[in-house]
Order: C-alpha cells, then structure tokens, then sequence
C-alpha cells in the first residue's frame, strides 16, 4: 500500500471510530428519546429529519444525482429500516444486554457477506479479527444467564441485513457521491418508517425536555452526522475492517452509560474492550498483496 492509500486508510479508520464514539452515545440518547416518543416515531424524525438536513446542504449536488445513484441509496434505506425494525421487534423478547452482544454478530456476518456479494475470500486474519471482538462484545454483554429468548434468532436476523448493509455500502461509495448516497438513504428509511407509523397510529408527539434532547442527537448527530460520515469512510476500507471498528459501539455505549448513569466498571467488562481492540489490531497485520484488494479505492 503506498503512503497516500495508506494515510486515506487511516484517517478512514479515525473516522470510523468517531462514528462508534457517536453510536455509542447513541444508546445514551435513544433510551432519552424513548420516554417521549413509541419506536416508529422515532425513527421517523431521525429519518425524515436528516434527509431535510442534508436536502438543504447539499442541494445542488442532490440535483446531479441519476436514477443509478437514488436505486442504490434507497435499497440502503431500505435495509437499515428493516434492521432497525427487526432489532425493536427482537428487543421485546430478550433483554438489551443479550441483544448487544448479538446484534454485533455482525462482526462475523459481514466477511462472509462480501464474500458473497464481492466475491472476495475472507482471510484467515479476518476470521481471526472476528472471534476477537465477538467474544470482547460478549465479554462486554453478557451476564452468567444465556438462556435462550424468543428474539435472540430475530436478533441474529437484524445482524445479517446490517452486514449486508455495510457490505452494499463500502461497494456503492466507493462508485457514487457518499453524501448523496446518504440523502436518499435517509429518505427512503423515513418514507418507510412514516408508513408503519401510519398503519400503527404511532403518537408523533414528543413529550419532554430529556426526550427532545435525546431525539436531538439522534437526529443531528447520531443520523444526519454519523451515517454520512460512515459512508465517507468506507471508500478507502473494507468492509469486514468497518465492522470490527464500527463493534466499538458498545465499549463507547457502556463508557457513556458509566459516566452518565454510574455504571461500574469490572474486570470482565475491561477484559471486553481489551479482546475488541485486539481485533481491529489484528485486522490491521499486514496482508498479501492478493488479499487486499478490497481495501483499495476503486
């Protein structure tokens, strides 16, 4: 890899680690906007209103955009509605803990997806990456009950399509303008998110200051900010790469709970962190030059 790949390489990775940082402390503001506000409507407003956001910003590049560009931002959209959907379903037959450790299963999908759709062959280091930071998250998550809930195979589900999702995404910005790509993203998710509100009769109206604020970041932040920075990123890394970083959520989301809501921090949570950084360092070995093709600019 020469200098400048390797420089856009890395400051892709601090990207990426920023938007963990931000997911992180996404979970912080979700369970905010939650005592205001039912699911669907949530994801209404984090939708709708990034896509207005960015609508504004970035008008006159929106208007370039062809039909190519608007089907792949929307089959985006389209996807991350459907995750979300299938998390928040899967969420009210298992408990929060078990679906963070599950839902990073992702980790794991995500090489074996590109693999699929890419055609480019996991690597023994991926695989390797992989059990590192799925054992870290679980580290993290886990507690000594693992019975077996009704959402914990929904949660499995919404880990698969999030893969697929950061699979079609590294692929599609690598081709199309990222930000733009965002736009439609987020315009097809909220069109689909204000439809189930419709059918569910889901109360849009939001109710208290803590949830206003939370629904704040969700939308400026955590949306708009995150997943445009996201699809930025992922122009000069691979996908399998962009899962491990992007699994810092939950080491970020439990460090934010801790300071916020005066979680402790013990041994077994520490050991966590320690096996998911580990993943990403092994991810970061040097590799044959025949494996690490995905990791160039196309």
């Amino acid at each position: 890899m020469r200098g400048s790949e390797r420089n856009r390489a890395l400051a892709a990775d601090a990207v990426l680690l920023l938007v963990a940082a931000i997911w992180g402390g996404g979970f912080v503001a979700g369970k905010l906007a939650l005592e205001g506000l039912p699911p669907v409507a949530i994801l209404v407003y984090r939708f709708c209103g990034s896509a207005l956001i960015l609508g504004v910003v970035f008008a006159k590049r929106i208007a370039r955009a062809d039909r190519y560009m608007i089907k792949c931002g929307c089959l985006l959209g389209a996807l991350q509605f459907l995750g979300l959907m299938v998390q928040m379903v899967a969420l009210q037959y298992t408990t929060s803990a078990k679906q963070s450790f599950l839902a990073a299963t992702y980790v794991c999908f995500t090489p074996l997806t590109a693999w699929l759709l890419t055609k480019v062959k996991p690597t023994a280091r991926d695989g390797a990456a992989a059990l590192a930071a799925i054992v870290g998250v679980g580290f993290i998550s886990l507690n000594s009950a693992l019975e077996v809930q009704a959402g914990d195979p929904m949660t499995l589900g919404f880990s698969l399509i999030f893969s697929v999702q950061i699979v079609l995404t590294g692929k599609y910005a690598r081709e199309l303008d990222p930000l733009v790509l965002a736009f439609f993203q987020f315009c097809a998710a909220g069109a689909l998110a204000a439809a189930a509100a419709v059918v569910t009769g889901a109360d849009m109206v939001c109710s208290g200051a803590s949830a206003a604020g939370g629904l704040a970041y969700l939308v400026f932040i955590n949306t708009a900010l995150a997943l445009c920075l996201q699809n930025t990123a992922q122009r000069y890394t691979k996908a399998s790469h962009t899962a491990l970083i992007l699994s810092l959520e939950s080491v970020f989301g439990f460090l934010f709970s801790m300071l916020i809501y005066r979680e402790a921090a013990t041994a077994r949570i520490i050991l966590g962190g320690a096996l998911v950084l580990a993943g990403i360092l092994i991810s970061k070995l040097p590799a044959r030059k025949s494996a690490s093709a995905e990791s160039l600019p196309r």
